[in-house]
């Protein structure tokens, strides 16, 4: 798994090196409109490259990793959705009648 993330983060980290040393070769070149828009696009992608990266290595670990982040994880997102989604069970009255149950979104 170790192995796995570090090729990762070289992988994400190669094109924005490239993409800054090319930039620094390239600085007393005049450059056109088209050839600026296609750098500064460039370090975009590659930026997003990088950054992306970031959040690969939580799903590495929640596929690969062990079975108890897995089960931490789904025990988790089970209380957040159940603590969200609950049915609050509340009295109210109204002209007609008395009813005993309302969908309420919890206060917890």
């Amino acid at each position: 798994m170790l192995i796995g993330q570090i090729v990762l983060i070289m992988i994400s980290y190669i094109p924005n090196t490239i993409q800054r040393i090319y930039l620094v070769l390239t600085l007393d070149l005049e450059k056109s409109p088209l050839r600026l828009r296609i750098e500064i696009f460039s370090g975009e992608v590659t930026f997003i490259m990088t950054t992306f990266q970031s959040s690969l290595s939580f799903y590495i670990y929640a596929t690969i990793g062990g079975t108890l982040f897995r089960q931490t994880l789904k025990r988790l997102l089970r209380h957040m959705f159940n603590k969200k989604y609950s049915v609050k069970r509340q009295r109210y009255k109204t002209k007609f009648q008395t009813s005993s149950c309302a969908f309420l979104p919890s206060d917890e």
